[in-house]
């Protein structure tokens, strides 16, 4: 079971309760993995980027990390995943590009719950919502993709459906 985070490793995109979330039994079991798909802020002479997340955050996970790539091939790991996990600190918002890029690609998404959800205009249904920094609703959102295929399938029907709705 691929659990997919798209983006940069930033403060503000929910990585930390994400790697918390992880860490819960259910989830560090043998066989899900978490992929980091999109690469670290450009360094400045060999320094981590201000507001970068540290390393140490994914020490202990099975984390699956493909570096920079192209677009072709983020397109081929995103494809890859079972769930888009996008914690953001901030909550859901227009704004978000690689929330639409993982809709784009169909993938069942978990995040967290829009501060605006009248300017957003995605509900629970098309997505599964979380509280912000909450590791154990995280969790327990990914378990449930997981476990129950017809939420996994209503998630994806979900994520074309605002694909259709917000499309370029």
């Amino acid at each position: 079971f691929l659990v997919g985070f798209f983006g940069f490793r930033q403060s503000g995109k929910g990585l930390e309760s994400l790697a918390n979330a992880m860490r819960t039994p259910e989830l560090s079991a043998a066989g899900v993995h978490l992929v980091l798909v999109g690469s670290s802020l450009p360094r400045m002479r060999g320094h981590r980027s201000a507001g970068e997340v540290a390393p140490a955050t994914f020490e202990g996970l099975d984390v699956i990390d493909p570096g920079l790539l192209s677009a072709e091939n983020v397109s081929r790991w995103l494809r890859a995943c079972d769930v888009a996990a996008l914690p953001y600190e901030e909550g859901l918002s227009t704004r978000r590009g690689t929330f639409m890029v993982a809709v784009a690609h169909g993938l069942p998404v978990v995040t967290t719950f829009p501060v605006r959800p009248d300017l957003v205009g995605i509900c629970e249904g098309d997505v599964a919502f979380t509280p912000t920094n909450d590791s154990d609703a995280l969790a327990r959102a990914l378990i449930r993709v997981r476990d129950d295929p017809a939420h996994r399938a209503k998630l994806t029907s979900g994520s074309r459906a605002v694909s259709r709705r917000y499309s370029w």
